[in-house]
């Protein structure tokens, strides 16, 4: 087996190299991809989509079959965009995830030091993905967008192509700004450490568990289903601003 590295020109696919097999699931197999892409197809703005299984903020992205089910995790996909970003000095303008699952702070928290904005479906995905016709006609009819603009784009189509195709299950996608993370992370923080504190008591206890289980969730919560242990973050701290006060606003906010 190889890797291989295709170019869409013109509207023709080209194989312009082959590499030895290494796994999607290692840090430095996309950190090379990353590099490469950006050293070899330098421009004013570049995006990095991912495509495959997501397995939300437990598992992370990208089970690679032919290396044992290797993936990577959020901390190796961080560190792969840290180590691209860092050795070519540039950000990427946009990260989307066609995948299952990755729009959850965890995510953004781990890629917001490295790109403009994410691209993430809170709940499941359809297997056959993004409208990649439309977003790449767009592209190259703006070629100019910005990373906003090309989102908004990816957004729009993929609800479009889910409504046409009639998918039978709950179509999400998100365009997120990262450059709001880090403030949201340190509320989100602020949150979960008067959460901690407020669990030893009976009643809060109770009445945070119900906020929580309230929520609206995302991929598995029961045995059945398996457990993601997602819920909707702007839904919990509504229902549990009674016991949280200004930290669940904060959060909210």
């Amino acid at each position: 087996g190889h890797l291989q590295r295709w170019e869409i020109r013109d509207g023709e696919m080209n194989n312009i190299q082959s590499l030895p097999n290494a796994s999607m699931g290692e840090s430095e197999t996309l950190s090379d991809f990353i590099s490469w892409g950006m050293d070899e197809y330098p421009a004013g703005n570049t995006a990095l989509v991912m495509w495959d299984h997501g397995g939300g903020s437990l598992y992370g992205i990208c089970w690679d079959e032919n290396f044992g089910d290797d993936n990577l995790t959020l901390p190796e996909l961080e560190g792969a965009l840290k180590s691209a970003t860092g050795s070519t000095g540039r950000k990427l303008t946009l990260i989307g995830m066609d995948a299952c699952l990755m729009a959850s702070l965890e995510t953004a928290d781990a890629v917001d030091e490295c790109a403009g904005y994410l691209v993430a479906s809170e709940e499941s995905e359809p297997g056959d993905g993004w409208d990649y016709k439309a977003l790449l006609n767009y592209l190259g009819e703006h070629p100019d967008a910005s990373g906003e603009d090309a989102g908004k784009e990816i957004v729009d189509t993929y609800y479009e192509k889910c409504q046409n195709g009639e998918v039978n299950q709950m179509a999400t996608l998100s365009l997120v700004d990262l450059s709001k993370i880090s403030a949201l992370s340190t509320s989100f923080e602020e949150f979960t450490s008067q959460m901690v504190l407020l669990t030893q008591d009976e009643e809060s206890f109770r009445e945070i568990s119900q906020g929580a289980d309230s929520a609206e969730n995302y991929g598995g919560n029961s045995r059945s289903e398996g457990y993601t242990d997602m819920v909707d973050l702007g839904g919990f701290a509504k229902n549990t601003e009674e016991v949280l006060g200004d930290a669940a606003g904060d959060v909210q906010e």
